[in-house]
């Protein structure tokens, strides 16, 4: 994969977790889930891949702490909590995929070592 491939690849990836984090329609999230794995497979297994995986996920968990913290003050407050309780099952969602991808990487970057 040349540099510009590359770049187009890492582009999409940023573009189908962002919008993972907040499409409710269950049709278009199988279809970015999809587009999103198509991606990172096209993209590898590497150090560098690792490296955007592990700050996916931990940008991640920062929203997930985040709407868990806001889910707790709206529901305090008497209000509804739904619409953040959806964006938080979407950030849960994309966590385990993205906990997924990292595992996938990471095997294949020791069975690469021990070849």
């Amino acid at each position: 994969m040349d540099q510009q491939q590359k770049f187009a690849s890492d582009q999409n990836v940023a573009r189908f977790v962002g919008a993972l984090q907040t499409e409710i329609d269950p049709t278009r999230r199988t279809s970015l889930r999809s587009l999103l794995l198509e991606e990172e497979n096209r993209l590898g297994s590497s150090l560098e891949q690792l490296d955007k995986a592990d700050r996916y996920i931990g940008e991640c968990q920062v929203r997930i702490s985040r709407l868990v913290t806001l889910i707790g003050k709206l529901q305090a407050d008497g209000h509804d909590p739904r619409p953040s309780e959806r964006l938080l099952k979407n950030m849960t969602e994309l966590h385990q995929l993205l906990v997924s991808y990292r595992l996938i990487v990471v095997d294949v970057l020791n069975r690469n070592k021990l070849s």
